[in-house]
């Protein structure tokens, strides 16, 4: 079998294809138990890296399509913001408030007008065990050092950052506690601390 080039998928890649992945994964990371904002910006940049990767997409060209931009609290999307108006407008998700705290949740109902294939449904339960398991900082320090992310990606997401510098200080409290959730292992441990 031949594996596409980069070239011929990105070309399937439009604002509508994005759009369509970007509300899926807002849908299903939001099924069943309300999620964060930070958690959910952090979780759909993860699901685009992972599909990315995946599927042979481009994804510098993925998270532009998708508005990701580096942020105060690392990468952000106004994109995403407006899908998720988008959404409640159509009833497919409940926002609880507007303010910097808003939850927002989703019904299996809704979740099963948006089908995953079987890379979607695997990479979407790796994040929302990401996202169950971790406190929205510690989500966030996890897409700041994980070292399964390219070092340029990470860098350039985390250039306008208000926390970094509080990350790298405590750097071994994020590390102990992503190892006690076992969300990182021994040797990712090492790799954090001293990569």
């Amino acid at each position: 079998m031949m594996v596409p080039d980069k070239n011929e998928q990105d070309h399937k890649l439009d604002i509508l294809t994005i759009g369509d992945m970007v509300d899926k994964a807002i849908v299903h990371l939001a099924l069943g138990k309300e999620i964060g904002k930070l958690s959910l910006q952090k979780g759909v940049f993860l699901y685009l890296l992972s599909i990315s990767a995946k599927r042979n997409f481009d994804f510098k060209k993925v998270a532009q399509m998708a508005g990701f931009e580096p942020y105060k609290l690392g990468p952000f999307s106004e994109f995403i913001e407006g899908e998720l108006e988008l959404l409640k407008g159509y009833n497919e998700i409940y926002i609880s408030d507007n303010g910097e705290n808003a939850k927002v949740k989703s019904s299996q109902a809704i979740a099963s007008k948006y089908k995953l294939d079987k890379d979607e449904e695997e990479i979407l339960k790796d994040v929302k065990f990401l996202i169950d398991k971790l406190t929205p900082l510690e989500l966030a320090f996890y897409v700041y050092f994980n070292p399964a992310i390219k070092r340029s990606i990470r860098d350039y997401f985390t250039s306008k950052s208000e926390i970094k510098e509080k990350f790298e200080k405590e750097k071994l409290k994020y590390v102990r506690a992503l190892k006690e959730k076992k969300v990182i292992d021994d040797e990712m441990a090492d790799m954090i601390i001293y990569g």
